[in-house]
């Protein structure tokens, strides 16, 4: 039966997105109104993107609630992300269906420091207990990245753009639909004398630089009126300087970065029936230059392959279910040896309809791990939406679970006799539409439980399962379009995140968080932008490994653009407006006041 699901497992997962805004996938692997989930789900639409003026993913992700970034420096350095305050790894991240977190890291996050907007038609972010429907690292949320598609006639066009820093990009791509062949392929330089990573107010100097190479493409075939194809593949090469913890140094690192899926889909029985059997492959080449240390290296790479159904059992019942195999294998200079894990998953999911406006989704998931054995899961959530006021009232309630990696559980400090982290979270709220959902608002509490967490311990040298750290936090939003041509946007986060353990609250993790953002069209050709962003204060590490309090931070920026017509666009943005110096790592530098501009040209 394993070997029959391994094989069947070519078609279907979360890469066939709808074009609706109102529309997502990653909640319940098929295309589901947000009016029908009870998930905590966050929207960031390529329109966004655009007009953000972003480099760097995890910039856009800093604006969302419940999510906390830390950068160590500047761009190209080590960039983590907490989801609701849970750590790094616990969150899972997407790219076109390919599973990104790193399997030769020490724990298995990802690094968002390699991963740019280019090509980017929307994220979804989807937080809360996820595990099942995505297994693995899902105990936080899931992160999809989801590429752009070829819909329009063809046309090419390329961008050039430069700014502070001796900050250079260049960038070109063709995209398009001819018949039943859509197209979408890009390719960018992007470098960057940088600043120094080891702050300046704490004794660092000169700069520590970056450059990348990025290359994506994305194919769809439409073969007949039941049967569909296609593939995406994204590589990038990147090189950055940093610094060591405390200390100004010449190290490097160089990482090439591969993710490619491919995929068939079937449309059965006038759409009742859905699949879509798909193959995914990722793979992580770093190498480190270390002036303290000897010079490191990590090769890793996961094979996937995955099967899900939609079917339409009648008017009330929408099932999903499936099965996913996961290979994945590491060596660095820690792993002497390659090492390698397989995790087999089957999950099933029923979207039931009660009401005309009552929506409940049950999930269970069984993980069958050659490292530990099997692990079920499971989640519920529901969502009502009130006749009178149309107030959705949402709710769910799951459990989660991390393997631990390869690096915890087989390097030179590892410990093969470690068990999965687990997790238990609730949330509820509501978001309330008013003027014709001109003003919408909202608030959700959420509430998880993390157990069996994977900890050092420097007496024996070795991993252990020990931790323990709860969370409770509210996280709320205001939206108002005043006008067709003003878009109004205030978000605010609480997160109490602390160790069970010692009582202590957990590193890097703000209580308050805030970002406002202002959107303003002119002229049917210009557009203004102003981004705020708060994080309040939070405990980290200083040069002792004592703890310290990091103080809060407020950072505006500015973003411009001018449309001359449909075939020209100048742009330009304002980084730290204030000229604030803060941190977000305790010892690293940020950006100061900082201006960029550039120019993109169609045909």
């Amino acid at each position: 039966m394993r070997r029959l699901l391994f094989i069947t497992t070519i078609l279907c997962s979360s890469s066939v997105f709808a074009e609706s805004p109102n529309i997502v996938i990653t909640p319940t692997r098929s295309e589901t109104s947000l009016e029908q989930i009870g998930s905590s789900v966050t929207v960031i639409s390529g329109e966004e993107i655009k007009n953000r003026q972003k480099e760097n993913i995890a910039d856009l992700l800093a604006e969302v609630p419940g999510i906390d970034v830390a950068k160590t420096g500047a761009v190209g350095q080590t960039t983590t992300l907490f989801t609701r305050s849970t750590n790094p790894e616990h969150t899972l991240v997407l790219l076109d269906g390919v599973a990104v977190n790193d399997p030769t890291s020490t724990a298995g996050n990802y690094d968002f420091s390699r991963i740019s907007t280019d090509n980017i038609e929307r994220i979804e972010i989807l937080r809360g207990n996820q595990s099942t429907l995505y297994g693995s690292n899902a105990i936080g949320g899931v992160i999809n990245i989801i590429s752009k598609k070829g819909t329009a006639k063809p046309h090419i066009w390329t961008s050039l753009q430069g700014g502070s820093y001796k900050t250079y990009k260049a960038a070109s791509g063709v995209s398009g639909r001819v018949d039943n062949i859509g197209f979408n392929i890009d390719a960018s330089r992007f470098t960057t004398a940088g600043f120094s990573s080891f702050n300046k107010n704490k004794g660092g100097s000169g700069h520590d630089g970056s450059d990348y190479s990025n290359f994506d493409t994305r194919l769809d075939a439409a073969i007949n009126d039941i049967f569909a194809a296609y593939t995406t593949m994204r590589y990038n090469n990147s090189r950055a300087e940093f610094d060591e913890f405390g200390a100004e140094a010449e190290d490097a690192t160089h990482a090439k970065e591969l993710s490619w899926r491919g995929a068939g889909k079937a449309d059965l029985f006038n759409g009742r029936w859905k699949q879509e059997l798909g193959v995914s492959y990722y793979k992580l080449d770093r190498d480190t230059t270390d002036i303290y240390t000897a010079d490191q290296f990590y090769r890793g790479d996961r094979f996937g392959i995955d099967w899900v159904n939609n079917v339409k059992v009648d008017e009330r019942n929408y099932a999903t279910f499936g099965a996913e195999t996961k290979y994945e294998t590491a060596r660095n200079t820690y792993l002497t040896d390659k090492q390698d894990q397989r995790t087999n998953g089957y999950f099933v999911q029923d979207q039931i309809k009660f009401a005309p406006r009552l929506f409940t989704t049950l999930g269970v998931r069984i993980d069958d791990n050659s490292a530990f054995g099997t692990k079920d899961t499971y989640r519920i959530a529901q969502v009502y939406t009130t006749e009178q006021t149309d107030t959705e009232l949402k709710a769910s309630y799951g459990t989660g679970f991390k393997t631990p990696s390869l690096f915890q559980l087989y390097s030179s400090y590892g410990n093969p006799n470690l068990s999965p982290e687990n997790s238990t979270g609730y949330d509820f709220g509501f978001e309330q539409p008013l003027l014709k959902d001109k003003v919408r608002f909202g608030s959700t509490f959420f509430h998880t439980l993390l157990g069996d967490l994977i900890d050092y311990d420097f007496a024996t040298s070795k991993y252990f399962n020990v931790g323990k750290a709860k969370i409770n936090g509210l996280e709320n939003f205001i939206k108002w379009s005043p006008t067709k041509s003003l878009d109004l946007k205030l978000q605010y986060t609480y997160s109490d995140a602390y160790s069970v353990n010692t009582h202590k609250d957990l590193l890097r993790r703000a209580k308050h968080k805030a970002a406002f953002n202002a959107d303003y069209s002119f002229l049917e050709k210009g557009k203004v932008g102003l981004n705020t962003l708060y994080n309040g204060s939070r405990d980290d590490i200083n040069f002792s490994y004592d703890r310290t309090t990091m103080p809060s931070n407020l950072v505006l920026n500015l973003t411009s653009s001018w449309k001359f017509n449909d075939n020209l666009q100048v742009f330009g943005r304002i980084d730290n407006l204030l000229d604030r110096r803060y941190e977000s790592v305790y010892g690293y530098g940020t950006s100061g006041l900082a201006a960029y501009a550039g120019v993109k040209a169609s045909y």
